[in-house]
């Protein structure tokens, strides 16, 4: 009803575009997403670009053979992240119409990004084409993800390296045994990206960590102080590696993950990290869940091979129910 009155308002088209994902009216949605640069909420980085930029590129069959397009990484790291699982769409489609693409992701990205994707160009040199086209990332989805069909049913798209893989399975062994490990994050975002719903006290997780299994810190923020309070209330230890988890090279979570056997958390980057390295992953999501957990089930189309959600109900006032619900699936 707004966009009747203010039909160029950007933010109304921002905030339609969200209530579309949500719903999984995807390619609705995508045609509104493309406001978002223009709304009060988010900037374009454009570091990679030249100071006249490109057209932005809206349809597939404008490239032509010789054309370099230049996709831009944008927002937080996790988007960045689930953004990357359509790259190969793009590449793919590039190769057969002898198009270049180079990708300006988030420097603590670039390695992952590079050995996963060893067909783009990450890091901008003397020697790089002109960009024919901009792409920001987030715009793949109008072009390759219209409908739920779109979304494939796979097991990771990032790569990892084994042998670091195996390095930290063999320090967590040496520290803490050979019991089964579980990564858990129970804060993500920022005040501005809904912060409120996407955090729990983790004192409230206390069923689940007294579970008989070796929990790991995933929190890539200061987590000292929580972690000493559970263990002086309950005397339970939740380990804390913070040279892998507050590396400058996220990377290094990476392989954390990627050594661990499930990861339990709310929605944060780290959801994003094992969806894309193919790792279980069980979700505690708020009833006012962002568009990109929003779903009819308890799958999530971006991983629906490894990610789970335990939904707290619109009703309730604690989390003890979903609290509940992941213990006797621990349990089983």
């Amino acid at each position: 009803q707004g966009l009747l009155h203010c039909p160029d308002a950007a933010d109304l088209h921002w905030n339609l575009a969200l209530l579309l994902l949500e719903q999984g009216k995807w390619e609705e949605g995508w045609k509104e997403y493309l406001h978002r640069f223009d709304s009060s909420v988010m900037n374009l980085q454009t570091h990679g670009l030249p100071q006249q930029r490109p057209p932005r590129l809206n349809r597939i069959d404008d490239i032509r053979r010789g054309d370099h397009i230049i996709c831009l990484g944008e927002q937080g790291l996790g988007d960045e992240i689930l953004f990357m699982s359509m790259i190969s769409d793009l590449i793919a489609e590039a190769e057969k119409r002898g198009v270049t693409v180079q990708v300006d992701a988030n420097p603590r990205l670039q390695s992952v990004f590079e050995r996963s994707f060893p067909k783009c160009t990450f890091r901008a040199g003397s020697g790089s084409p002109k960009p024919t086209w901009m792409c920001p990332i987030g715009d793949l989805g109008s072009l390759f993800r219209r409908t739920q069909e779109d979304f494939p049913s796979h097991n990771g798209y990032l790569r990892v390296d084994e042998r670091r893989v195996a390095e930290i399975r063999q320090q967590l062994k040496n520290r803490i045994g050979a019991q089964q490990c579980i990564g858990i994050a129970w804060t993500g975002g920022s005040p501005r990206t809904h912060q409120r719903y996407r955090q729990i006290p983790l004192n409230t997780f206390q069923p689940i960590l007294s579970e008989p299994f070796h929990f790991i810190s995933l929190q890539y923020k200061d987590d000292t102080d929580e972690i000493a309070q559970l263990e002086s209330d309950h005397g339970i230890i939740v380990h804390r590696l913070p040279e892998l988890t507050q590396a400058k090279d996220y990377d290094e979570t990476f392989h954390l993950v990627a050594a661990l056997d499930l990861v339990i958390c709310v929605p944060t980057s780290v959801l994003h990290v094992a969806g894309a390295i193919g790792k279980q992953c069980w979700i505690l999501v708020d009833d006012h869940a962002a568009w990109r957990e929003a779903s009819a089930d308890d799958s999530i189309s971006w991983y629906p091979q490894t990610h789970k959600k335990f939904h707290k109900a619109p009703q309730a006032e604690d989390w003890r129910g979903v609290i509940e619900q992941i213990k006797q699936e621990l349990t089983r």
